[in-house]
């Protein structure tokens, strides 16, 4: 319905991908829908167990489970989530599987350095952030304004998309989301969004992008998800680009890619 209602309401719904844990508040952020499907969903933002306990691990909470929750419903860059704090009153069902440490699904092992946590070279570059192709278009540095750990990437504006790509992978086919946390560098604000772009034989073919998120504020991280499908065994690159409209400088942490179940 138009608009959230301001009152603590009860939301009940099947896991639709799997939590990912938060250590320093002991939440749990996860998605739920009417059928268990990621088609509509709404997310679950740093929920907390029965009678406000903290959760201990990803794995308390499972994808497929019919969960209740109770929380304050608010509009978030245009989407409706259960605001943080809401609490678990009720879980039923054995689940399918259990989400990672760092985003629901099964982690991809060949996908490291997400964090942003590991530097090298001169100039400092994220280690494994570099494309072979023209898919990397930005110059990352290194910023200590970060969503977690100590570092995050900082990612100039320009006049055109400037893409932080990770280097060329080979993925099964399959379903995959992308999740990253996004704020603005300066008050001038920022848009960003995640995609991918399939590389032939060296070349990049069509880029695929995700929703952009447009009006980054400067105080808050914004969570950015992409779900995309290959039909088949592919080499891509992964990116976070950051629009020429209205191109300004943003701040890229957490990067995670997970392949659903």
């Amino acid at each position: 319905a138009a608009g959230a209602p301001t009152a603590h309401v009860y939301v009940k719904g099947i896991i639709s991908v799997a939590p990912s844990f938060n250590a320093t508040y002991g939440s749990l952020t996860y998605y739920i829908s009417d059928d268990g499907k990621t088609t509509t969903q709404l997310q679950v933002y740093s929920g907390l167990g029965k009678d406000g306990a903290k959760f201990t691990s990803a794995s308390d909470l499972k994808l497929g489970q019919t969960v209740e929750v109770y929380g304050v419903i608010k509009d978030y860059n245009g989407k409706p989530e259960m605001d943080k704090n809401n609490t678990l009153i009720s879980v039923t069902g054995e689940g399918t599987s259990t989400g990672g440490e760092t985003g629901g699904g099964t982690a991809v092992t060949a996908f490291t350095n997400g964090d942003f946590e590991t530097w090298e070279g001169d100039p400092l570059t994220p280690t494994n952030w570099k494309s072979a192709s023209t898919a990397s278009s930005a110059t990352p540095t290194q910023s200590t304004d970060a969503h977690g750990g100590k570092y995050s990437v900082h990612i100039a504006g320009a006049t055109s998309n400037k893409r932080l790509a990770y280097k060329e992978m080979t993925l099964a086919a399959g379903t995959y989301t992308i999740k990253f946390y996004a704020k603005a560098a300066t008050a001038d604000g920022g848009a960003v969004a995640p995609g991918y772009v399939p590389v032939v034989d060296g070349s990049v073919k069509s880029y695929v992008y995700g929703t952009y998120i447009n009006n980054l504020s400067n105080s808050t991280w914004s969570e950015a998800t992409y779900t995309f499908t290959l039909d088949a065994e592919t080499t891509i690159c992964l990116f976070a680009s950051n629009s020429k409209t209205p191109g300004k400088d943003i701040l890229v942490d957490d990067f995670t890619l997970t392949q659903n179940k």
